[in-house]
């Protein structure tokens, strides 16, 4: 008679206690539990990453937001000073109105993010102890140099353009509160560039369309000025012929340089219809204004444009045209040629 197998016992019941099963099962724990707090975002034991190096295009937008903090705690100090005429309070409260507009167009300090490590933020320094407006003043046509001589490595052009309005911003407010307190400026290249700007050349790399507008602009201020010339005073006639003068010659030299002059594509004229009385000094000088405002803006253009050689030439016409413009009674503005931007008069 044949027997009866055993019936065999199940590997469940024979194996659940023993060792190799036990090890088995924590693995098993441990890998769950790690999925579990990878999908979370959680790092175990891992210290927070240094934050990235800031490049040399970070390092200047850094640099212009320091200087932004700068200039709007200067500002406080002094418009807390109540010995300050009212008029000169005014400017100075301006002034920190348009930094601080400068510092959020700028984008802020960096900040990496809770999950990294970064080095302080730059600042730039100056002596709270003792701010004045020459110091203001001082520091603003500072500031604007640097921005100046930076033009030319910033990489992005349009970022290149922003920086450079900030910059003629930066020079009308040290030039403004400078008159004001009959104080003067540093001798820095900025302050000489802007001062020779009528015998400078246009920027190499202007489309034929962008010189001949910016030609004819300069040569049609040059007549507008003749015009108030031979209607002035004459104490002041000769003064203002000669400027006259002055801007129509450039805009020769302008046209010589792009090899438009005595070409069909020359964009001068024998005259120009600038206004509804030609007798009009008042609508003329207000033409002025305009016609140096819209060179400003051209100007600012050409900076995201030309070869990054060419952005210094740019600007320093274009810190003349704004404070002409300015002169001739235009309204003022925290970005001068960018009307993208808000204006803060």
């Amino acid at each position: 008679m044949l027997s009866t197998p055993a019936t065999p016992t199940a590997p469940s019941e024979r194996s659940r206690d023993s060792a190799p099963y036990r090890l088995a099962a924590t693995i098993a724990v441990v890998l769950l539990s790690l999925i579990a707090v990878t999908a979370c975002g959680l790092r175990i034991d891992s210290p927070p990453a240094a934050a990235p190096t800031p490049d040399a295009a970070e390092a200047t937008r850094q640099s212009l937001v320091a200087d932004a903090l700068a200039t709007v705690a200067m500002t406080d100090t002094l418009a807390a000073d109540a010995q300050l005429p009212d008029a000169v309070t005014r400017i100075v409260t301006d002034i920190g109105s348009d930094a601080r507009d400068h510092y959020t167009a700028l984008g802020s300090v960096y900040d990496p993010g809770p999950d990294y490590i970064a080095d302080p933020a730059p600042t730039t320094s100056f002596d709270a102890e003792n701010v004045s407006t020459q110091s203001l003043a001082t520091a603003l046509a500072t500031y604007a140099n640097r921005v100046r001589s930076s033009l030319p490595t910033v990489a992005d052009p349009l970022r290149a353009r922003l920086y450079a309005t900030i910059a003629v911003n930066q020079l009308d407010a040290a030039t403004r509160l400078a008159k004001a307190t009959k104080e003067s400026l540093p001798d820095i290249d900025i302050v000489e560039a802007r001062a020779q700007a009528l015998s400078a050349a246009l920027p190499q790399g202007l489309s034929d369309r962008q010189a001949a507008d910016l030609i004819a602009a300069q040569d049609a201020i040059g007549y507008a000025r003749e015009h108030i010339g031979l209607r002035a005073a004459k104490s002041k006639s000769e003064k203002i012929l000669s400027l006259s003068r002055d801007y129509r010659s450039q805009a020769t030299k302008w046209a010589q340089q792009y090899d438009l002059d005595g070409t069909s594509d020359d964009p001068r004229e024998v005259f120009y219809v600038l206004v509804k009385d030609p007798t009009s000094s008042k609508q003329l000088t207000a033409a002025i204004a305009s016609v140096q405002q819209d060179q400003t803006h051209r100007l600012s253009a050409a900076i995201s444009v030309v070869d990054a050689d060419q952005r210094i030439a740019a600007f320093d016409l274009m810190t003349s045209a704004y404070a002409d413009a300015l002169a001739q009674g235009a309204h003022r503005t925290g970005y001068p040629g960018m009307p993208e931007y808000p204006a803060n008069a």
